[in-house]
């Protein structure tokens, strides 16, 4: 029987067709392969291929162990899906190759090695509900959305992220945030590559501005170059400035702290707890006001003393003065005027002195003025002495100050005194001669 008879003897229960290209078809009458099924195929023993086989249903394999010895396996669509706790894929190596790899045409892009390295050469996205995060494998960057972050330690104490606007890197756990280098300088610097700050490799610190240094830590304390505006400032030791410091509030130091000004620190002020110092150690102290009047005031007595501690000027709190010498006082105001312990002298030195003359007339100027009795006004104290006035219309060289201020040179009265006392002693002489 020829094959063409036995294919239309048995194409009527449209069970087997064999056409002229020599495909075999079950169920089906337009074999388009060589093995054609369209329908189900159960093989009970080993069956071998050597060709090509097209399955338009369902494969289903029963065994426990399917192997596959082919090179390439071509799937459209492969959707596994376990119906058991069991995984539903698993891949185990039994040889020495790759327990995975995936192939984007004939380069490789995904694999999993013996061992449990992963390795992607690859684009790689990972995706969330709300955010995501991708390996550029061009840009050779990982690369995370807003608000997408990366959390390290087991209580995800330290976050690492960018929020739409800013980033951050968040220490939200116990413990501290360290910034290390185990090599070299820690920089920050600004999106112009300048130095913002430095910390150096020794522990110093360098802060910046406009690529400039204006401070740096320094063993004995910090530089600053430039000025330092501060609301408040405590120095806990010494303060070493070489410019210009202003201040724009209090300047508060504790018992002992100093001031020290000059380059041996001549000039010190400062308080030990109970008195108030300023030491000069060198050459004059001097107080100067080039605008106004120099006040000094104190609670209490204000003193002046010499290096050996003993009192030149004392102030008393009562408002009179004392005037020392070799620790003796010499000079007291009072009530009355003053008190002195010792002699007046007065310079009258004829080098220094010109348009010397003899006072004449000296006896009638005294009798044109009058020795009186009087009562102070600011303090009812009795006293005897001239009227100021009185004497400047006589002798107006004795007499200085304003009206209702005006003071007599009462030693100058002597020289008066002295001529007067000689006109009458002329006097008595020549009447004693007659």
């Amino acid at each position: 029987m020829t094959r063409a008879r036995e294919a239309a003897r048995l194409i009527g229960n449209n069970t087997f067709r064999l056409d002229s290209n020599n495909a075999v078809g079950f169920n089906s009458t337009t074999p388009d392969a060589m093995f054609d099924i369209n329908h189900g195929l159960t093989v009970a023993g080993v069956s071998t291929f050597t060709g090509n086989v097209t399955m338009s249903g369902d494969l289903t394999v029963q065994g426990t162990t399917t192997t596959l010895d082919t090179v390439v396996q071509e799937v459209d669509l492969m959707n596994i899906q376990a119906n058991t706790s069991t995984p539903g894929l698993g891949v185990t190596q039994s040889g020495s190759g790759k327990i995975i790899a995936a192939y984007d045409s004939t380069t490789e892009v995904f694999s999993v090695a013996d061992g449990g390295t992963t390795t992607v050469d690859a684009d790689l996205s990972l995706r969330g509900a709300s955010y995501n995060a991708s390996w550029d494998k061009s840009a050779n960057s990982l690369k995370f959305a807003d608000n997408a972050k990366i959390q390290l330690g087991s209580g995800e104490d330290l976050e690492i992220f960018h929020d739409g606007s800013n980033s951050y890197i968040s220490d939200v756990g116990v413990g501290n945030l360290y910034i290390t280098s185990t090599d070299g300088n820690i920089n920050i610097q600004t999106n112009a590559s300048e130095n913002a700050v430095k910390c150096i490799e020794n522990g110093a610190v360098e802060l910046y501005h406009d690529a400039s240094k204006k401070l740096e830590t320094k063993s004995d304390g910090i530089d600053v170059t430039g000025e330092v505006q501060c609301d408040s400032l405590d120095v806990d030791g010494a303060a070493d400035i070489s410019g210009a410091v202003t201040l724009h509030a209090n300047l508060d130091l504790q018992d002992s702290d100093r001031i020290r000004l000059g380059t041996g620190d001549d000039l010190q002020i400062y308080h030990d707890g109970t008195d108030s110092f300023i030491d000069n150690s060198a050459a004059d102290l001097i107080l100067r006001s080039t605008g106004d009047d120099v006040i000094i005031r104190a609670a209490d007595d204000v003193i002046i003393q010499t290096q050996s501690s003993e009192n030149a000027i004392l102030c008393n709190n009562n408002g009179n003065v004392e005037l020392y010498h070799n620790a003796v006082k010499k000079l007291e105001t009072t009530g009355d005027g003053i008190t002195v312990t010792g002699d007046v002298n007065s310079t009258s030195d004829i080098n220094l002195k010109k348009d010397i003359e003899v006072v004449t007339s000296a006896t009638e100027m005294l009798n044109q003025l009058r020795g009186v009795k009087f009562t102070w006004k600011e303090n009812d104290e009795k006293s005897v002495g001239v009227i100021a006035q009185e004497v400047e219309a006589i002798l107006p060289e004795l007499v200085k100050g304003e009206e209702g201020d005006k003071s007599v040179n009462y030693s100058g009265l002597i020289g008066v005194l002295i001529e007067a006392v000689k006109e009458l002693s002329a006097r008595v002489e020549e009447l004693e001669n007659k």
